[in-house]
């Protein structure tokens, strides 16, 4: 409320004792003036008769300026509605709350709107408007339409109140995000600190590293000499993962899923051997020959430089695979080629040697 003024009013009755006769009400009476936007008898202020108990005159000096209601003795006196006390340049109308107001309005200022429904329409500006903290409307209660301003600290504790689960994650489960930012026990930068992470992978504590991508630093992620591990198994968001496996001559209990794998010159130049291994939906291209000793090979694809070629020997077991030149079965001791077939007329890709 902006300012405050000197609040006169007379008091009439009917007396109907005396003909309905309109009287001056004295002597003995309480009056207030009651601010709309508060309950009664909150807020409220009396009004003093100028000379007691016979002018009829009752008035209140400093009265803020502001919207009220009448009471006399306590009771509201509906007759007199709600009228505004205030030397505010408003346009004001009362009477059934229905008011429009038109043109163009600069208002300056501390303006009060009150009612139950005020609707602005057309180009409105208003600069930091305010609530009235002491207007029960908005006390602790949720907004009733999609555009009711609302108390700043009520949006907060809506806010506040949202419960965002953290991303859960298996202890079992690690991620490599090439060009990401480690979080002990979830994500890694490189396979070797993904897999050295888990504390004791076995047969019946599996372990997985997910390759979600090898971000904007190369178009290659490197598993160095020292990632292989027993029991801790690797897979790709998809075939679009290419992984440069640094191992040569091992045997490990693990398994690689959905990644396009170079069996490059980068550190190893020589023939390779691995051991105990399941590679199932992977690409393998490989720069010298390459021997699946007990492993187990499913739907892949093996593309071999120049004349050199894959060898199934003991156990290995190949379903569903194919090569670009002749696969060699000679050492196979109980294991098996299922649906494989070779002459695929494809080529490997430049070897990335100079990968760092």
């Amino acid at each position: 409320m902006a300012d405050s003024t000197t609040y006169t009013r007379m008091l009439l009755y009917k007396d109907t004792g005396d003909g309905n006769a309109l009287k001056l009400l004295v002597s003995k009476t309480t009056v207030y003036l009651q601010p709309t936007n508060q309950i009664y008898p909150a807020g409220r202020l009396q009004l003093t008769e100028t000379t007691p108990g016979s002018s009829g005159i009752y008035k209140r000096d400093n009265t803020p300026d502001g919207r009220y209601y009448l009471y006399i003795d306590d009771t509201l006196r509906g007759e007199y509605g709600a009228f505004w006390v205030g030397s505010d340049e408003l346009p004001y109308l009362n009477g059934s709350d229905d008011a429009t107001i038109t043109g163009d309005y600069t208002f300056e200022g501390d303006i009060e709107v009150s009612g139950s429904n005020n609707l602005f329409t057309g180009s409105c500006k208003f600069n930091d408007p305010l609530i009235d903290p002491d207007d029960i409307q908005y006390i602790g209660q949720t907004p009733s339409f999609a555009n009711t301003l609302v108390w700043r600290s009520w949006v907060e504790a809506q806010i506040a109140a949202i419960e965002v689960s953290t991303y859960q994650e298996s202890v079992n489960n690690v991620r490599v995000i090439a060009d990401g930012v480690v979080e002990t026990g979830k994500v890694y930068t490189s396979p070797k600190n993904a897999a050295l992470s888990f504390s004791s992978p076995g047969v019946n504590n599996q372990c997985h590293v997910e390759i979600t991508g090898t971000g904007a630093i190369s178009q290659y992620i490197i598993a160095s000499a020292g990632t292989l591990r027993d029991y801790v198994n690797f897979s790709g968001k998809g075939k679009h993962i290419k992984l440069i496996l640094s191992e040569n001559s091992i045997s490990k209990i693990c398994r690689f899923t959905n990644l396009t794998i170079f069996l490059s010159a980068h550190d190893i130049i020589t023939d390779r051997e691995f051991g105990s291994m399941i590679f199932e939906n992977c690409t393998i291209y490989a720069y010298k020959n390459t021997t699946f000793n007990n492993c187990l090979l499913i739907n892949c694809i093996i593309i071999h430089a120049s004349a050199y070629k894959s060898y199934f020997k003991g156990t290995t077991v190949a379903i569903g695979c194919y090569t670009n030149n002749e696969y060699d079965v000679s050492l196979l001791s109980g294991g098996q080629a299922i649906g494989c077939a070779s002459g695929l007329v494809l080529t490997t890709p430049t070897d990335p040697v100079d990968i760092t």
